[in-house]
């Protein structure tokens, strides 16, 4: 059994007014092949798309991104000037101007869904969570821990103190090394010094 065919909602606009005007798949396909016939998005359909439709129904597309997603420019890793005011967000609604299609970003506006992402689990950590600029941004004298529960400072070369299998923090995470998290260096508040009397 064929399923119903899915569509975007600007193409369930033009289907349902199309049925309402004209109703008939044939004059559709004439339109549809016709040079010089008028066009719109509906004739973008394919025959198979078309009969599916008006024989079985169809479902409207979910949009690509939903609110609570959180995306990345898509040229945040190229491109120095996205780094200054844009890593992850956080989508908040979906709105239309114009039959275009926009995400309205928490702290950053709207944006067109070409030109963000969803954003991986490990971008959403190096880059929200710890507030580094890059996955894979490591400080020296962050405390990292491994699986095992064990830990270890990054010193100054980037030498892991406890892994010198591995000539750097990077080579360990990146051969999939046991890594559980991180204590940022930054995040470091030492204890106040009494003062001598």
């Amino acid at each position: 059994m064929s399923e119903k065919v899915l569509l975007t909602k600007e193409l369930v606009q033009e289907f349902e007014s199309f049925k309402v005007l004209r109703n008939s798949l044939d004059e559709w396909a004439r339109d549809k092949q016709d040079p010089n016939a008028a066009k719109s998005i509906i004739h973008e359909l394919s025959f198979d798309q078309m009969a599916r439709a008006y024989l079985i129904g169809y479902e409207i597309e979910k949009p690509k991104f939903q609110p609570g997603d959180r995306v990345i420019h898509i040229n945040y890793t190229n491109h120095p000037d996205w780094k200054k005011d844009f890593k992850i967000a956080e989508v908040l609604k979906q709105s239309e101007y114009r039959s275009r299609v926009f995400f309205e970003l928490k702290d950053f506006g709207d944006y067109e869904e070409n030109y963000i992402r969803h954003a991986t689990p490990e971008e959403i950590y190096w880059l929200e969570t710890l507030g580094r600029d890059k996955v894979m941004d490591f400080h020296e004298n962050d405390i990292y821990v491994d699986g095992d529960g064990d830990l270890f400072e990054l010193s100054q070369n980037g030498q892991c103190d406890n892994y010198t299998r591995f000539s750097s923090a990077e080579k360990w995470y990146k051969s999939g090394g046991d890594f559980k998290g991180v204590y940022p260096a930054d995040a470091f508040k030492p204890f106040p010094k009494e003062e001598s009397k």
